[in-house]
């Protein structure tokens, strides 16, 4: 459509997790659960994402006739160190999240330090957008084992 000339809502997101599915919060919840003691990086920051919030928040950003190229994550920002934290605080579970550098832990694609999408636009049409907290405190009762 775009190159059409029709109008078209484009949605980035980031850091995306659900109660189901592969993502980092179950991961993060199984390992906690398995391990005395995890290593997660703390120099990356985000803006974690709700697949339940994403989809809602899609939904009333479509009804306000949004257009073009849109961000929706959760609000807040936070490091992986930091959400993994809060994925042991929610669920109980009695594992050790320890913070380490990218260095220490190397992925195959390399991960900016600082990837908080901006979200001014989107709330500026819909409202501000729950804190992150918030919607991982939601989601984790409900995480598949």
């Amino acid at each position: 459509m775009r190159s059409r000339g029709g109008q078209w809502l484009n949605i980035r997101t980031s850091w995306l997790y659900a109660p189901w599915g592969l993502n980092f919060v179950r991961t993060i919840a199984k390992l906690l659960r398995e391990k005395p003691s995890i290593k997660v990086v703390n120099d990356q920051r985000g803006r974690p994402t709700s697949a339940e919030h994403l989809a809602a928040a899609t939904l009333r950003m479509i009804d306000a006739g949004a257009a073009g190229m849109h961000h929706i994550t959760d609000g807040g920002e936070c490091t992986w160190f930091d959400f993994a934290q809060e994925i042991g605080r929610l669920t109980g579970a009695t594992g050790k999240v320890e913070p380490c550098t990218s260095a220490e832990f190397p992925r195959p694609a390399k991960r900016p330090g600082y990837s908080v999408l901006d979200l001014t636009e989107t709330e500026r049409l819909i409202g501000p957008m729950p804190d992150w907290k918030r919607n991982l405190a939601e989601v984790t009762p409900r995480l598949e084992a």
